[in-house]
């Protein structure tokens, strides 16, 4: 018996199992049931009812509705009227409300998410929510005129964004659209539910049909960065089943983010055609590193990686350039300076960012220009006149310069700071780290990086530096930089901006009391994961690195102008070129009088490419003027130099 009581269990699971209707068949089986049984009672155990089918009338009637109760005499069949109609609360009205509600909230919940499949061409999918999300929709919708151009490339009026969550709700749109603010655009924008690792849930999104497709990485939001990349790779392995029976030249660009660079050749199997990596460790810690050497040059990195905002780099073709050198025509546009060129080579893009003097543009080469608007990457002179190309003094080798560096916290891109700092013939570095992170832990993750012993000496220390008793033992004013890295340790990028910002003020509050309110002590970074940290900082001489937006920031544009992601590459990655600083003593015209254009001639006659002027005083709007007039004349002051791009090292 107990085994017949268990299968008509099983049997009664899997049919409620089986959705709404069933469930719905199921109260009804139950409901003419109990009127059946009820209204065989009444007729047997009283002379009121002619017939059973009258009873069953009975019976329904008191089961659906309470009020004929009263209407009801003699005992038996009040007690029988009185057990249907309770009956009758439970099923007819309990149960059949539970149903429909439950059935209208799931049906509200499916519409909320997005799971109906859509049908758009020509759109951008971001495959992710992530804290890089919000700066990516708001670089797409604010790119202007580089977005008129990809709307048209792609017979489009409008742009229409599809964000693709794990799950979508209400708040998430509005939280969305709060912080968009006048960005928001309600018929361009479209929260879908679905994950990128489910092919069925991909195949919903007309992916064949779109003009870019992003997939951002996350440090917190699926666990570590490891984590992150293992997600991007799976996504991108799903991506190459819809996207292969396109042809080629249909095929939509793909732009994904991956924390380690040692797993791109991974997601470059994935998808071998107009897919973009961008590798997150590298270029934060590269940008890190370059502040390190130098923390003057944080403004020219933060203006190169915001569009909109001063100059950004452009690529365009100019076939009847073809012949040409790269270095002899930078006079040749009065508004942009020519930083190289874009060519295909063994069927990928390569960049090369000053190149040498014999490289020589072929006719489906592009150039990479710096200007201010698409339209100032105009040539404006025909012809060249005749202008000298040898430097007036010759250059002088660099000594390495000796930087005390300490690093407060951990994070994978330790590795590729140290890495940097140790194979650079331009810097000599003494390095002491400090985090909770044990040593043992610490040494098992650098063993995968290599760099000069001799260039580079790293020394550990377990601490918390959120305790203020661990400032007090180090020498703070012997070092030269101190560094802030965000923990992906952390539960969420929340928790680690909290406690990097409590570490902060420690360090500030002790740097006071040691004199650097004076203007001396270190150099102070900080990396935040957060973009709502930024208004948590107001000391004008430290440097915030908000790494979604830099990040957010380089996938938008990429996914916009697919060849911008060598160009990103060969700026912000180890092993391109670098941006540098020169005085005007070293170039031999601080003396006189100059135009811009004689810094660009001598920069040019030691294999630069000069791209603007930072002062050391002023106003942030003052500091830094990056494609100057090229006939502006003026005399140096002590507190200018020049910002140029010079081969790796040489800074």
């Amino acid at each position: 018996m107990n085994r017949i009581s268990k299968m008509l269990r099983f049997q009664l699971e899997l049919w409620i199992q089986r959705g709404v209707p069933h469930q719905l068949i199921f109260v009804a089986a139950l409901i003419i049931t109990i009127s059946v049984v009820g209204g065989l009672a009444a007729w047997v155990a009283t002379s009121q009812f002619n017939t059973p089918f009258d009873g069953f009338w009975w019976s329904f009637l008191r089961l659906t509705d309470p009020g004929y109760l009263g209407d009801d005499q003699g005992a038996v069949l009040r007690v029988v009227s009185s057990i249907v109609t309770v009956l009758g609360y439970v099923l007819f009205m309990g149960s059949l409300i539970a149903i429909m509600t439950g059935w209208l909230n799931q049906t509200l919940r499916q519409l909320e998410n997005g799971l109906s499949h859509i049908s758009m061409q020509g759109h951008v999918v971001i495959l992710g929510w992530t804290n890089r999300t919000r700066e990516i929709v708001s670089q797409l919708l604010g790119a202007e005129g580089r977005l008129r151009r990809f709307l048209a490339e792609h017979d489009q009026r409008i742009l229409r964004i599809v964000i693709v969550a794990d799950e979508v709700d209400a708040e998430k749109r509005r939280r969305l659209r709060t912080s968009l603010g006048d960005k928001w655009r309600e018929r361009q924008i479209f929260l879908r539910a679905g994950s990128p690792l489910k092919l069925m849930d991909l195949q919903r999104f007309d992916l064949s049909r779109a003009a870019a497709i992003i997939v951002p990485g996350d440090e917190f939001a699926y666990g570590d960065a490891e984590m992150s990349d293992t997600r991007v790779v799976k996504t991108l392995l799903n991506l190459r089943q819809i996207l292969e029976p396109a042809p080629k030249a249909d095929r939509p660009s793909v732009v994904a983010e991956m924390f380690d660079p040692r797993k791109i050749p991974v997601a470059r199997n994935a998808i071998k055609e107009k897919l973009a990596v961008v590798p997150s460790d590298g270029i934060i810690a590269r940008l890190l590193t370059q502040m390190i050497r130098d923390q003057r040059l944080a403004p020219v990195f933060l203006e190169l990686l915001s569009h909109r905002r001063g100059i950004a780099p452009y690529v365009r073709g100019f076939s009847e350039l073809a012949g040409n050198r790269p270095v002899d025509l930078d006079g040749r546009f009065e508004k942009a300076i020519v930083i190289g060129a874009v060519r295909k080579e063994g069927g990928r893009t390569v960049t090369h960012l000053n190149p040498p003097r014999d490289f020589r543009l072929q006719r489906d080469d592009m150039l990479v220009l710096l200007a201010r608007t698409y339209d100032d990457c105009e040539i404006t002179r025909q012809s060249m006149e005749d202008e000298r190309l040898e430097p007036i003094t010759q250059p002088r080798a660099l000594e390495p310069s000796t930087r005390r560096v300490l690093i407060l916290g951990w994070s994978q891109e330790v590795g590729f700071i140290l890495q940097e700092l140790g194979n650079s013939d331009a810097t000599n570095a003494e390095v002491m780290i400090v985090s909770r992170v044990p040593q043992e832990k610490r040494d098992e993750t650098l063993k995968e990086f290599n760099w000069n012993p001799e260039r580079l000496r790293v020394e550990h220390l377990e601490r918390d530096y959120t305790v203020s008793s661990v400032f007090e033992t180090i020498d703070l004013q012997g070092f030269t930089n101190i560094l802030f890295l965000a923990s992906t340790s952390m539960k969420n990028r929340e928790e680690a901006d909290a406690r990097t910002i409590l570490g902060y003020g420690l360090l500030k509050s002790v740097l006071e009391d040691q004199g650097r309110n004076e203007g001396k002590g270190p150099n102070i970074v900080v990396e935040c994961v957060d973009p709502y940290s930024q208004a948590l900082f107001s000391e004008p001489r430290d440097v915030m690195l908000i790494t979604p937006k830099i990040l957010g920031h380089l996938q938008t544009h990429v996914a916009l102008r697919l060849e911008l992601s060598s160009v990103f590459k060969e700026l912000f990655v180890p092993g391109g070129v670098e941006v540098g600083i020169r005085t005007a003593e070293a170039y031999g015209l601080s003396d006189s009088a100059i135009r811009y254009r004689d810094v660009e001639l001598q920069a040019m006659a030691r294999s630069e490419v000069a791209i603007g002027v930072l002062k050391a005083s002023g106003t942030s709007e003052e500091k830094l003027e990056l494609c100057p007039d090229p006939n502006r004349r003026w005399t140096p002051a002590e507190d200018e130099v020049f910002i140029v791009l010079a081969a790796g090292d040489q800074n």
